[in-house]
């Protein structure tokens, strides 16, 4: 082999490697990039746009992948590039994601989003009771059966444009509409040291968290885990339920 074909070789598997280890990091940002195309068609001069944004809290940080301000409420967004159908509830500690037969877990979208809702309330204290609408946004290869609450949009990503525009009754002034502007932005946290902080320790939770599973283990409250038979059929569930509801495949 010639030093030029080992050298191709070499960039061959550090490329292939680079994208078997950040598959999932790449298919989130290509879904984020669509709709930050998408978002810019929104008029300007009624909606704000906030995409990629990092608020620190008294449970750490939360990375939000788009705010949408308005005159008519606060639209944040949660984007999921996921292929296959799509199953599962807002109860449910896990959705399954199945292609082709294969089916994979995926953290809750929903309760995902929630989390970010009161992160972004904790910077908005005078706006407590403010209207935040909470979209999660899924790509057009998915296929969606899911239940959600109340509280919450399950859409795909090219309907987000129309959700929005379905909130067309003003509940914030002008001045209150830039008044929360300018609070996001000085929360939003752009020091890369502080984002490469929350990436670690998110990555570590999850490894805990699939660690305690794989050990029979429920990372809610460290009870055991027991096979469960329900309604579609047996999955995992902590032993003290109903004091403790976690569940999953």
């Amino acid at each position: 082999m010639s030093v030029l074909s080992a050298i191709i070789a070499i960039i061959l598997f550090v490329g292939l490697f680079y994208l078997a280890v950040n598959h999932a990091k790449i298919k989130g940002l290509i879904g984020e990039k669509t709709l930050i195309s998408i978002l810019r068609f929104l008029d300007k001069n009624m909606y704000s746009i906030f995409n990629d944004v990092y608020i620190e809290h008294g449970q750490g940080t939360s990375q939000i992948d788009h705010i949408v301000v308005s005159k008519f409420g606060i639209f944040v967004i949660e984007t999921k590039n996921y292929k296959g159908i799509i199953s599962g509830s807002y109860k449910s500690d896990k959705w399954t994601q199945n292609i082709w037969g294969n089916k994979y877990s995926m953290p809750n979208p929903i309760r995902q989003n929630k989390a970010h809702l009161y992160a972004l309330k904790s910077v908005l204290p005078n706006y407590a009771q403010l209207r935040c609408i909470s979209i999660i946004a899924f790509s057009s290869t998915a296929t969606l059966y899911v239940a959600v609450d109340e509280y919450t949009k399950v859409i795909y990503i090219r309907d987000v444009i129309n959700v929005i525009k379905s909130y067309n009754e003003a509940i914030f002034s002008e001045e209150q509409v830039q008044e929360i502007c300018n609070l996001i932005s000085k929360a939003n946290v752009i020091d890369k040291t502080v984002r490469n902080k929350h990436k670690y320790v998110v990555q570590q939770k999850v490894l805990s968290r699939n660690a305690q599973i794989a050990a029979g283990i429920c990372p809610y409250c460290g009870a055991e885990l027991v096979q469960r038979y329900g309604k579609y059929g047996s999955f995992i569930g902590c032993s003290r339920y109903p004091k403790c509801k976690f569940t999953t495949k």
